[in-house]
């Protein structure tokens, strides 16, 4: 039986019918490409939980903070977190990251930082519904962005993020400024000639990095998913026509 509001993976479920942001392609993407190499790592925004849930999957050894300054969203998180093989390696944390990073116990503490943040200023100055606060950019900007999750990294530490295509030089230019270096980049496009949406980068806190760049087609010109796409989502959903 389908339980309304619950997306069904392999191994974990995810409810997200009080969260500001639900299951989505973006959040898929960044949770099955990001880093998640170490012990301890953070999600930025997580709405649902569902990022932290697949990052707790693909490394059995983490622990992960995931944090929302919604609350609803933080709420239900932690009630799929709860009912997740990985529990008790899994904490949903009420708070403004920017408050959260500038903490002295959390500078230097992440091994791994993975974050689909707001990624659009909309115009308006105080959002209303959950999904206007969780794509307004407001406050936390992405240079924002990125400075705090500098501050929180350790040394070699891996900051993993997906945004529009067209914030790339606007996102690497922030992530230099604060010691931050792009490692693997991955650009999104729908299908073969459509232009790129999306972006994700993996930035490291070491400088002389090399980067790996990569162009992922969701479908092919027929419309059915792509093999790469397949390929990289199949330790989490239950199948792809």
């Amino acid at each position: 039986m389908v339980e309304k509001g619950v997306f069904r993976f392999k191994k974990f479920s995810v409810r997200h019918t009080r969260s500001s942001m639900k299951v989505g392609v973006d959040g898929v993407l960044l949770g099955a490409w990001g880093g998640v190499e170490g012990n301890i790592g953070l999600d930025i925004g997580t709405g649902c939980g569902l990022i932290a849930l697949m990052a707790a999957q693909r490394n059995p050894e983490a622990e992960i903070t995931a944090i929302d300054n919604h609350q609803p969203s933080v709420e239900e998180a932690a009630e799929n977190f709860n009912e997740a093989d990985a529990a008790g390696r899994l904490k949903a944390f009420y708070g403004n990251v920017l408050e959260f990073g500038e903490k002295e116990e959390n500078a230097g503490r992440f091994d791994f930082i993975l974050s689909n943040p707001p990624y659009f200023d909309s115009g308006i100055d105080r959002p209303v519904t959950a999904r206007e606060q969780a794509r307004h950019q407001g406050e936390l900007t992405l240079e924002k962005l990125a400075t705090v999750a500098a501050r929180m990294l350790k040394k070699g530490g891996r900051f993993s993020l997906i945004i529009p295509f067209e914030f790339r030089e606007r996102i690497t230019l922030a992530a230099a400024d604060c010691g931050l270096y792009p490692t693997r980049i991955c650009t999104v496009a729908d299908k073969p000639g459509k232009k790129p949406k999306r972006i994700m980068v993996e930035f490291e806190k070491k400088s002389g990095a090399t980067c790996a760049e990569e162009l992922l087609y969701l479908r092919e010109e027929n419309g059915s998913y792509s093999q790469a796409y397949k390929s990289l989502t199949d330790d989490f959903y239950l199948g792809l026509p």
